[in-house]
């Protein structure tokens, strides 16, 4: 019986994260919304790994890996991302999340994400996501905050988080 269970956990680690594959820009952005309006925002969750590029992956994991380090060498100080990984421009938690529009050619497009405050309307912003079509699978590959294309993204946020080495 032990090595029954030993073989399942085995294959349980070993198996590639979630099978799931967006086989469009709108999918792959719903289900974005879907992560965000979700209180399982971590970087393991099952929910945004497959959202992801590998790249983009790899990236958040290294801004982790370097803000655990400064955790632990400095115990009482919030480190750098503190607050998390910023999925989004603001850390306020909007009560709908919602897909507002996508432009799309073979390999690459992008979906506006609106964040609404139905009470207050002013509050409300919306983020862009850069996507990728990687082998006929939509990713996405960045976070561009805001609307206008001079906003900070989120790949450049995680490398300007910390200093440089």
């Amino acid at each position: 019986m032990r090595k029954i269970l030993t073989f399942a956990m085995m294959m349980c680690l070993t198996t590639p994260a979630l099978a799931v594959e967006y086989r469009s820009p709108n999918e792959v952005a719903r289900e974005f919304c879907n992560f965000i309006d979700s209180s399982r925002r971590d970087i393991f969750a099952p929910h945004f790994k497959p959202l992801a590029t590998t790249s983009l992956l790899k990236a958040i994991r290294k801004a982790e890996n370097k803000n655990s380090v400064i955790a632990r060498a400095y115990p009482n100080e919030k480190p750098p991302l503190g607050d998390g990984i910023p999925y989004q421009s603001y850390q306020d938690h909007a009560p709908f999340c919602r897909v507002d529009d996508i432009t799309y050619q073979r390999r690459k497009g992008e979906a506006i994400i609106a964040y609404i405050f139905p009470d207050t309307p002013e509050a409300s912003w919306t983020d862009r996501l850069k996507l990728k079509n990687i082998n006929g699978v939509w990713q996405i590959d960045d976070i561009i905050y805001g609307s206008d294309k001079a906003h900070m993204t989120l790949r450049q946020v995680l490398k300007n988080a910390f200093p440089q080495e």
